[in-house]
């Protein structure tokens, strides 16, 4: 039976992942929209797409940069045209909230997108303030 040491792993916690040309190496961890990360070749960061998406010189597949250790979610926010969303990420649409089912870059309006997207909550939208004497429907 193989020996197994588990003092020879050595992951480095880094934080959540930045587009800064920061410089990572083997077994460094990151967060990336929700999701943790390892780093499984040294490289310099550029966007995270192009580091899974590297294809060395001479090569013909891609090397990528990055494993998924931990899946999860992160809310976003407001939902923003152009913006390249990762899986499992939640943003909201005036009063629903969505959760993203295939990553994608997101088109100028969300309409074009719907098909990448389920309604993970639905909610209601506050219109205006409350006056006295006004009559509101429930």
């Amino acid at each position: 039976m193989a020996e197994f040491k588990i003092s020879r792993f050595r992951y480095t916690w880094r934080d959540e992942w930045a587009a800064d040309s920061s410089t990572y190496n083997k077994d460094d961890v990151v967060l990336y929209q929700g999701k943790s990360w390892v780093c499984i070749r040294q490289h310099t960061a550029s966007t995270f797409y192009q580091d899974q998406a590297y294809i060395p010189p001479g090569e013909t597949l891609a090397s990528p940069a990055w494993v998924k250790m931990t899946d999860g979610r992160k809310y976003l926010g407001t939902w923003i045209p152009n913006q390249v969303y990762d899986a499992g990420v939640l943003v909201n649409i005036g009063a629903n909230i969505y959760l993203c089912t295939t990553s994608h870059t997101a088109g100028a309006n969300f309409t074009t997108s719907i098909s990448n997207w389920e309604i993970f909550a639905t909610g209601s939208k506050f219109r205006s303030a409350w006056t006295a004497a006004t009559l509101f429907n429930w």
